[in-house]
């Protein structure tokens, strides 16, 4: 346990240049919140394909995993970039005190470095790239993982479009029986046609004539 704790007490060990002053300590850990910047750049760009959807296909467990790794990676470069940028400005206030020590040795107070400032920032690299890799992993999800694993064989386009065709179907049966429903009721309020009447019988051809023949008499 004891050789375990050294090894990582060795691994986050940084590197002290025992004749460095007080501009170059400043420019280091101006370098330092300059690369955090930078990463969290990029680190827009991959929240940026997540809003796109790149998770959309991929199982909740997935999503949840990029999502946690893209919080710690965006927490990890504040907490970097704030630390380092502070010591920075306090020894540049210091310069600007006293411009005569810019190029002398650090004084004892700021040799230290910022406290978890170097294993946080090596937290937050890591999990942007995990993050990454997971995103990668999740766009390629729909392609490698069988049909019948998602959603019974039918993607969200897929069912969407079914829906809407079964809403368009029933819209259409209702015009259909509203139509029929209005014919019928025109049907029933249409009168029958009467069948023609026959002529009356004074006015059969040649009753004219006789009548015309005894008014001559």
């Amino acid at each position: 346990m004891n050789n375990l704790i050294s090894r990582v007490r060795e691994f986050f060990r940084i590197r002290t240049y025992p004749l460095e002053t007080h501009k170059q300590r400043a420019r280091r850990y101006r370098h330092i919140t300059q690369r955090a910047l930078w990463v969290g750049a990029g680190l827009l760009g991959l929240i940026g394909l997540i809003s796109a959807g790149v998770l959309d296909e991929a199982p909740h467990w997935l999503r949840a995993l990029v999502v946690t790794f893209v919080v710690l990676g965006g927490a990890g470069l504040a907490q970097t970039r704030v630390r380092f940028e502070w010591r920075e400005t306090v020894i540049n206030r210091k310069i600007e005190d006293n411009p005569a020590i810019a190029n002398t040795a650090l004084s004892d107070d700021l040799k230290r470095f910022p406290k978890l400032g170097f294993p946080i920032w090596l937290v937050a690299l890591w999990a942007i790239i995990i993050a990454g890799a997971l995103t990668l992993v999740s766009a390629w999800w729909p392609v490698e993982t069988p049909a019948h694993e998602r959603g019974g064989g039918l993607t969200s386009e897929m069912r969407d479009r079914i829906a809407f065709l079964e809403r368009e179907l029933d819209r259409r049966a209702d015009e259909t029986t509203e139509l029929r429903r209005i014919i019928e009721t025109r049907t029933c309020r249409t009168p029958e046609i009467e069948p023609p009447r026959e002529a009356p019988s004074d006015a059969l051809p040649g009753s004219g004539a006789s009548g015309g023949t005894g008014t001559g008499d």
